[in-house]
């Protein structure tokens, strides 16, 4: 008897530890372009930003296999409910807003435009190295014109001016690279669910919450 209430106090003495151990907090970001759907989330204040990018004809493979059990949604709902996640803020752009951009990271970078998109990798690594510039450029504008439901020119200046104030652990990922179109719509919302836990995990890790 004496062994099973010890027992039962050590199972809730580390209940109690899981509990009060601090959680990291994230900030969401969902966002698409005429190429992509993306997640960008800010890790403890901007000390790790995680971006995952879905290519729009895998995402438009979900949207169509959710149109046909009766559920309609667009690319900012889909992208919602495949990295599970609450967001925070959305983005959204055509290809000509995505454009200019483009443009302005590349004007930062003191390099010339000469039409051709970077990656979504250099895109975003532009973006953390010349956040500061941004924030107080008037580019601002043009990242402006990006703010979808929730989000306004304001949360983008806040978040470039948050990433000024260090180098932050970068990880981004081109889900092109390992996901495939016709992929069934359980098994990929379930897939991208547990990477999605697993990158974030990961990065806490690296960063070090305590």
């Amino acid at each position: 008897m004496r062994r099973i209430v010890t027992i039962l106090l050590l199972l809730y003495l580390s209940m109690v530890a899981i509990s009060c151990a601090k959680q990291p907090s994230y900030d969401v970001w969902y966002g698409y372009s005429d190429r992509y759907g993306f997640m960008a989330v800010s890790v403890e204040k901007g000390k790790a930003v995680v971006v995952a990018a879905i290519p729009q004809p895998i995402l438009g493979d979900y949207r169509r296999a959710l149109a046909a059990q009766g559920i309609e949604s667009d690319n900012l709902g889909a992208i919602q409910s495949l990295f599970g996640l609450e967001a925070n803020h959305y983005l959204r752009g055509d290809a000509q807003q995505w454009s200019t951009v483009a443009e302005q990271l590349m004007l930062a970078e003191g390099l010339p435009y000469q039409g051709v998109r970077p990656s979504v990798d250099a895109i975003a690594r532009l973006l953390v190295k010349h956040a500061g510039h941004l924030s107080k450029n008037s580019t601002i504008g043009t990242l402006g014109s990006l703010g979808g439901p929730k989000t306004d020119s304001n949360d983008i200046v806040s978040a470039l001016k948050l990433l000024e104030k260090r180098v932050p652990l970068l990880r981004v990922y081109d889900m092109g690279r390992f996901l495939s179109k016709g992929t069934e719509t359980g098994h990929l919302q379930w897939w991208i669910g547990k990477w999605t836990d697993q990158v974030l995990r990961e990065a806490v890790l690296e960063i070090g919450v305590n």
